[in-house]
C-alpha cells in the first residue's frame, strides 16, 4: 500500500491497526511523511482499549471500531474533511 501511495494520488487513507509486517501506526506516520494533507482513518478492533494520547500523536485523523458499517465509515471520512 505505502508503495502505492508514493505512486498514486489518493484522496484519502484507511489503514487497519494490526497487520503482518507493519502496524496501522507505521502506516499513518509514513502517509503523513509522504504527504501531510491526506486524512488517515485507523480501524481496529481495539478502538476503545487505544491511548488517546497515542492516537493525537500518531497522525491518525479518525478511529473506526470494528465491527463498523458504511454509516460509520462515511461519518469518518466527513469528518476527516471537515477539519
Amino acid at each position: 500500500g505505502l508503495d502505492r501511495f508514493e505512486k498514486e494520488t489518493f484522496d484519502i487513507v484507511i489503514t487497519d491497526l494490526s497487520m503482518p509486517k507493519i502496524t496501522g501506526w507505521l502506516v499513518a506516520e509514513e502517509i503523513r511523511r509522504m504527504n501531510p494533507s491526506v486524512p488517515v482513518i485507523m480501524l481496529t478492533g481495539w478502538g476503545a482499549q487505544l491511548d488517546p494520547e497515542q492516537v493525537k500523536e500518531s497522525h491518525v485523523d479518525s478511529v473506526l471500531s470494528k465491527p463498523i458499517n458504511r454509516a460509520d465509515i462515511l461519518n469518518s471520512i466527513d469528518e476527516a474533511f471537515a477539519d
